[in-house]
């Protein structure tokens, strides 16, 4: 039995030829692995809060999983395009 409530997804709309896109960036916190839905460009890049970058992660058709289990709690910066998520490791 956890004591953890439960995480809220983070999202973002975004437009793409005229079509609204949300996207999706979840579990947040997060343990293990983090799932990203409707990403821009092709790849995610993961910093710390002091702008070091972590990893690079290829995104494709739009989803990615940013595997977060090796990287030390705290709080991380995501970039999908030109948008920005704070991402929480626990």
């Amino acid at each position: 039995f956890s004591d953890e409530k439960p995480s809220t997804p983070t999202n973002i709309d975004n437009t793409q030829d005229g079509n609204a896109l949300q996207v999706r960036v979840y579990p947040n916190p997060t343990h293990d692995i983090l799932m990203v839905e409707n990403a821009q460009g092709n790849v995610l890049r993961l910093y710390t809060i002091g702008g070091q970058l972590v990893t690079i992660q290829p995104v494709n058709n739009g989803s990615a999983q940013v595997k977060m289990s090796d990287l030390h709690s705290g709080n991380y910066l995501l970039i999908s395009g030109n948008q920005s998520f704070q991402v929480i490791k626990q």
